[in-house]
């Protein structure tokens, strides 16, 4: 909650420093990066002074729809490229994790079969966006993953999950 309230008076730090880690070293290309996707897709738009709890949410919504939507081709291009097949697998979430569906998208490389891929390495990948935006269709993913198996002595396949992005907390009551 606080730090979206602080993201107006933040953004440009974040722009221009790591969110990682403090002393990480941003070349001027990835801090133009950093400014024109926070420009792009609407980030500068949360957080802004005199809004609202449900405007910033609000604002935080259109972000998280453009930078989906903005995904979308990167996604589809690296997934061309690398020759990966992509099943989507969906589970039901227990009662204790607040029900609903998690789809699990499992990218198999071009010749996989089920005999084979039983076989491979599983790999992981948590898609970016500080657990705040981003989804499982990410392209910057998959290039890495198409990086790595040009490079790799093995087939691999890797999963992407289409965890929640949760909600933020309304800020606390003054004084609070």
């Amino acid at each position: 909650g606080r730090a979206i309230d602080k993201m107006g008076a933040r953004s440009s730090s974040l722009c221009f420093s790591s969110c990682c880690h403090r002393h990480a070293y941003m070349t001027i290309g990835d801090k133009f990066m950093n400014l024109a996707i926070g420009w792009l897709s609407g980030l500068d738009a949360v957080g802004q002074a005199g809004a609202s709890f449900e405007e910033n949410m609000q604002a935080l919504g259109a972000c998280r729809a453009n930078i989906s939507k903005a995904n979308e081709p990167m996604y589809q291009k690296a997934i061309q490229k690398g020759g990966w097949k992509v099943d989507t697998k969906t589970i039901m979430r227990g009662a204790s994790s607040g029900g609903g569906s998690l789809d699990i998208l499992i990218h198999t490389p071009a010749g996989g079969t089920a005999a084979n891929v039983g076989a491979m390495t599983l790999v992981l990948w948590a898609h970016g966006g500080g657990m705040t935006v981003g989804n499982a269709r990410e392209g910057y993913g998959v290039g890495l993953f198409n990086d790595v198996a040009a490079g790799a002595s093995g087939s691999f396949c890797f999963a992407s999950v289409e965890y929640r992005l949760p909600p933020p907390a309304p800020p606390p009551p003054p004084g609070g």
